[in-house]
């Protein structure tokens, strides 16, 4: 994920930016949970203020969290 220190934030935060356009107004649209028979994970969905959508699946995998960004 494209995430950022901005100078407002505090020393364990960081801001969220589109990845098509860089832009930092991200807005949390929609969570979908993901379910299958060896995974459990969450989609994120995501618009920022200039109407870029994208999407990040975050899922287990073999111990790991992974995140998966899809532009759309």
């Amino acid at each position: 994920m494209n995430f950022r220190k901005t100078q407002w934030c505090d020393e364990n935060q960081t801001i969220l930016h589109c990845p098509v356009c860089q832009f930092e107004y991200v807005h949390l649209m929609k969570i979908t949970p993901v379910q299958s028979e060896d995974r459990l994970g969450v989609v994120l969905e995501f618009e920022c203020e200039e109407g870029h959508q994208f999407s990040s699946l975050l899922h287990n995998h073999k111990g790991y969290m992974v995140s998966e960004i899809t532009n759309e």
